[in-house]
């Protein structure tokens, strides 16, 4: 149970980025909730990161934590589709097989799900924040650029499905994050006009998304893979936190004042 004297008094996140913020309202003002997924209920990004590297090394291409990174964290990121460019990777011939995106995503799919998926956790406070908003009566809906099949299985192995009413993933949209079409279809699919919606994410194009489709609230939570990323311009969230604990903590705080 969570005391109200650790109720925090002072704001998180970089300090530089401290000024700008503007105070969460309490979450029952809030309609509906829009939650990102990888990096911030669950903790896959190392698992992603060791996907790619796994795949990637059969055809010779070494990825660091760095180039996973530039490549699928980034807003400006190529994905999949730059390694293959970037590297000229058209498969390889003792295989017989022809490596294009589509192929190189099922694969990288079957890695993750069926070697890596076992050991995923949920990020510190996901379980409590979503029996939170469950207890508020505030529907929420996870969105994420990832695929159904790899976001559904993460929710379910880390015990959050049950508490997600719907899910936004990379087939039901056309344009991913940072376009805003993702957030659009959150808030769609629970009924709740955008401006009522919070928004948590850990990357700065998801807050572009969220900010971009005219989300109420965004909070971003950054972890080790996102931190160091451009948190600027577009990309400022209205309030960072370290936990999605922090949040209930600021929400207990409304109560007791």
């Amino acid at each position: 149970m969570i005391g109200l004297d650790a109720v925090p008094l002072k704001k998180s996140g970089p300090e530089e980025h401290e000024p700008h913020e503007k105070r969460l309202n309490p979450l029952r003002e809030y309609a509906g909730a829009l939650l990102d997924v990888d990096g911030t209920l669950v903790d896959s990004e190392p698992l992603h990161y060791l996907e790619n590297k796994i795949f990637f090394a059969a055809y010779g291409v070494s990825i660091t934590k760095q180039t996973h990174i530039d490549y699928w964290i980034k807003g400006d990121g190529k994905g999949t589709q730059g390694i293959l460019d970037d590297n000229k990777i058209e498969g390889r011939d003792d295989l017989g097989e022809r490596l294009d995106l589509g192929f190189a995503k099922r694969e990288r799919e079957k890695i993750f799900i069926n070697h890596l998926l076992p050991n995923l956790n949920r990020k510190h406070g996901a379980l409590e924040f979503l029996q939170y908003l469950a207890a508020l009566l505030i529907p929420s809906a996870a969105v994420s650029t990832g695929y159904r099949q790899s976001v559904s299985s993460s929710l379910e192995i880390s015990g959050l499905r049950r508490y997600i009413s719907l899910i936004i993933a990379k087939e039901d949209v056309i344009h991913t994050k940072p376009h805003p079409e993702p957030y659009l279809k959150g808030a769609e699919a629970i009924k709740v006009p955008i401006k009522d919606c919070v928004v948590v994410e850990d990357s700065p194009k998801g807050i572009i998304s969220a900010r971009r489709a005219g989300a109420g609230f965004t909070i971003a939570c950054p972890d080790e893979w996102t931190r160091d990323l451009d948190f600027t311009g577009e990309a400022e969230p209205d309030k960072f936190v370290k936990s999605l604990t922090e949040i209930i903590m600021m929400d207990l705080f409304w109560l007791r004042h």
